[in-house]
């Protein structure tokens, strides 16, 4: 009956340069390391390339590893910062994966700027044109103005 090899004998020949040592870790860690990144990105995509992200971040850094301590909560956290890292990146850049956008029908109702300043003008131009004739029947002015008569 073969003995499961320790996680910290795994680092050992890793860091001896035996790349099947370390893709042993890959195996036994990539479905944790996945689940924690995952659960903070929310996006298979991302999830997977900040996972990959994780382990050769893990790969480069193992000899900072105290082989002293456990090996899961070091990996998993390396892949939760990384894609802490992810996420506030995304956030600047306001990005949203195609999945997430959603298309909305303008307002029909929203104030056009232009429309409301040729609004106030024609308002304006009425009020000056009632000061100047002094008529008493201001709304005659007006439906004229609206209908396109000159002043």
């Amino acid at each position: 009956m073969k003995e499961e090899i320790t996680d910290q004998e795994l680092v050992q020949r890793t860091l001896a340069g035996d790349l099947d040592a370390f893709e042993e870790i890959v195996i036994r860690y990539q479905q944790a390391v996945f689940g924690v990144v995952f659960r903070l990105l929310r996006n298979q995509e991302e999830a997977e390339d900040i996972a990959q992200e994780s382990f050769i971040k893990c790969y480069h850094n193992l000899d900072k590893f105290d082989q002293g301590r456990p090996f899961a909560p070091w990996i998993c956290r390396i892949a939760g910062n990384l894609a802490l890292s992810r996420l506030r990146q995304l956030k600047r850049r306001r990005f949203l994966p195609w999945e997430q956008v959603s298309f909305q029908v303008a307002d029909i109702n929203a104030v056009d700027p232009v429309a409301s300043l040729e609004e106030n003008e024609i308002k304006q131009e009425v009020a000056d044109y009632i000061k100047k004739t002094k008529t008493s029947r201001p709304a005659c002015g007006y439906s004229s103005l609206l209908q396109g008569f000159q002043l």
